[in-house]
């Protein structure tokens, strides 16, 4: 049976009552939560923790909580805590440097020198723009006095078709859905039953977050060009359902020309991703001798939901109940446009 296991301060803690350890390319930050039957664990607040399933890292945070309950017939301690990324959401900026017409990377070291737990050399950007990153910059920024750095971060890596996240060994990574790849996993849930590896499969398509085409029409840069020499681009998914109306959504921009083509493809792989998932509960924690990780591909076989082919690994959460076990959780859905 897969094993999780919490390092604090050098000493490894296991044997829980219950857990949820959760990650997501959407979500600001990755959140755990253990219960233990044993109140006399002494972990100090906000203390540095790493999770590991097999010995693997899978998560690299901080304890945000801890909830001690002494009864007659109960004797439990709960542990919460974030990865990360959660102290990058936490720091409100304190600096209002000047950060107009700087790159990204720029930006984002005099931002996130300001926390002390992030180490600038755990900073990773995607291999398919990092070429091109040193020589775009962004020309308007709003205000960064007392917003959150995560918040911050964020915004500016949209405008480079780019999302921000933690990996499992706390490196901050700005990254793109995956579009294409070989598949690291693979799920079955046939009708026959034959090979099944799942106990639970859910589909749900939503067509109110999704358009058949979107169009980025660049803003005028303070007056500097006329509205009709503002720079445009315009993609169709073809993932959209050839029976539903098609349609169409506008978006002003100020994507620098450059990245217009990543940040439309941003766009569309979001709306995909909030109008296609696709949820299964798998026993334990690995598949094909690996553990489950975000943005990578996974072959499916659902007979009952009409899903043949490689999806997209958006989100994934491991859990420990009384009831289920030891099981995964996972969202998948289409592979970036």
């Amino acid at each position: 049976m897969d094993n999780i296991t919490l390092k604090v301060g050098g000493k490894a803690f296991k044997n829980w009552l219950s857990y949820k350890v959760d990650a997501d390319m959407y979500a600001a930050a990755g959140a755990f939560a253990f219960e233990a039957a044993r109140p006399d664990i002494d972990i100090a607040d906000g203390a540095a923790c790493t999770l590991l399933v097999n010995g693997e890292t899978v998560m690299t945070g901080y304890i945000d909580k801890s909830v001690r309950e002494v009864a007659k017939d109960k004797n439990r301690l709960e542990l919460h805590g974030r990865d990360t990324m959660g102290a990058v959401v936490d720091w409100r900026s304190i600096k209002q440097d000047d950060l107009i017409n700087k790159d990204l990377k720029t930006i984002a070291q005099s931002l996130l020198t300001q926390i002390p737990v992030v180490s600038l050399k755990q900073l990773r950007y995607s291999s398919s723009v990092s070429s091109n990153l040193k020589d775009m910059v962004i020309p308007s920024l709003p205000s960064t006095y007392g917003r959150s750095v995560c918040e911050i971060l964020r915004d500016i890596a949209d405008k480079f078709g780019l999302l921000f996240f933690s990996l499992p060994d706390g490196t901050l990574c700005f990254t793109a859905p995956k579009r294409e790849g070989a598949a690291k996993y693979s799920i079955t849930m046939r009708k026959d039953g034959k090979g099944n590896n799942v106990t639970q499969g859910k589909l749900s398509k939503d067509l109110t977050r999704r358009y058949k085409q979107i169009k980025i029409m660049g803003e005028r840069y303070a007056g500097a060009m006329p509205a009709t020499e503002a720079p445009s681009k315009t993609h169709v998914d073809n993932t959209y359902p050839k029976t539903a109306l098609p349609k169409v959504m506008g978006i002003p921009d100020d994507t620098p020309a450059a990245f217009m083509d990543a940040r439309l493809r941003l766009v569309v792989s979001q709306q995909r991703h909030q109008g296609f998932v696709a949820e299964y509960t798998v026993p334990g924690h690995t598949n094909n001798g690996k553990l489950w990780t975000i943005n990578q591909f996974c072959h499916v076989e659902d007979d009952t939901n009409g899903m043949h082919g490689d999806f997209l690994v958006i989100g994934r959460t491991f859990s420990l109940t009384r009831e289920d076990g030891v099981t995964t959780q996972l969202r998948l859905s289409l592979p970036g446009a």
